[in-house]
């Protein structure tokens, strides 16, 4: 049922310009679900991973210092944290950019969501503004810069009188702000899709670990019991070994490709549109289930 206004929306795309309302809600709700399920993943394994760091420290603790340099935690010191090795003792996150990327990700789905439903020249201009502090975000987190010469054309647009020109200058936002994103979103999800592997290494070496234990305590003392407790911890780390966060960013990626075809051709059906984030959504919500997956097997 959650797509049976696909066939309205098909139908009514060759007669009128499509109400974007609809698929712009479902682009934003599909990027919080990103945003949601990459944040407990993180938070998952960045407590993994301070417990084998912590391991670690217990063999070798000469390796901890307080800072980098063993000179923080004094009164006249900014900070008071743990290093071992050059790295923190408590990760706060494992995949900063990532995370940076998909918050900004969901800024820009929410202004698009607002632009579609604005109901006057102010609202759209905010959300306008909206959309362009993200794309600089994200272009910013690319290379290290803003986006240069990107503004919203929308200060000369929002004194007219909202009404008559109210689709046009919805639409002019709406796709100024997708032609923009989309002149920076493939770099960002190139260059940062392939490192969130990292996000399932920690939870990864533990599942090996739990599975090599099964393994021995089934073959010590051979039950059914045993049995079961085994193909669960196989059956965990099989869903670790499948489950591709860097599929999300690539899919992001391709329906928002989608997108910018829909708003720069008034024309065109919505179907190809509704079938990519049908998709993104399936995919958003097995990785989000394998998440909380992991954080039942951990706790």
């Amino acid at each position: 049922m959650r797509w049976v206004r696909l066939a309205l929306f098909a139908g009514l795309a060759g007669c009128a310009a499509p109400d974007l309302g609809a698929p712009l809600t479902a682009f934003s709700d599909s990027i919080g679900k990103a945003e949601t399920a990459f944040a407990k993943a993180d938070q998952a394994g960045a407590a993994r991973e301070t417990q084998l760091r912590i391991e670690s420290a217990v063999a070798v603790p000469n390796l901890v210092m307080r800072g980098k340099s063993g000179g923080e935690c004094r009164t006249s010191s900014l900070a008071c944290t743990l290093w071992l090795d050059g790295e923190p003792l408590r990760p706060a996150t494992l995949v900063p950019k990532q995370r940076i990327l998909l918050r900004e990700l969901a800024n820009y789905a929410e202004a698009l969501k607002q632009l579609a439903a604005a109901d006057s020249a102010g609202k759209v201009k905010a959300a306008a503004d909206k959309a362009t502090l993200a794309v600089t975000g994200i272009a910013t987190l690319v290379s290290g810069a803003p986006a240069a010469g990107f503004a919203a054309p929308i200060a000369q647009l929002a004194t007219w009188i909202y009404g008559r020109y109210q689709d046009n200058l919805k639409r002019s936002a709406m796709r100024h702000a997708a032609d923009e994103m989309a002149k920076v979103l493939p770099d960002a999800t190139e260059k940062f899709a392939t490192t969130t592997r990292l996000l399932l290494l920690p939870e990864r070496a533990a599942a090996q670990e739990e599975v090599s234990r099964a393994a021995d305590e089934f073959r010590r003392k051979p039950s059914a019991a045993a049995a079961t407790a085994y193909l669960d911890k196989a059956g965990r780390m099989d869903a670790l070994l499948k489950a591709d966060p860097d599929a999300v960013f690539r899919q992001i990626n391709e329906t928002h490709k989608e997108l910018v075809r829909v708003l720069n051709d008034r024309d065109l059906s919505l179907a190809e549109l509704f079938q990519r984030i049908d998709k993104l959504g399936a995919d958003i919500e097995t990785l989000a289930k394998a998440f909380e997956a992991f954080d039942k097997a951990a706790g």
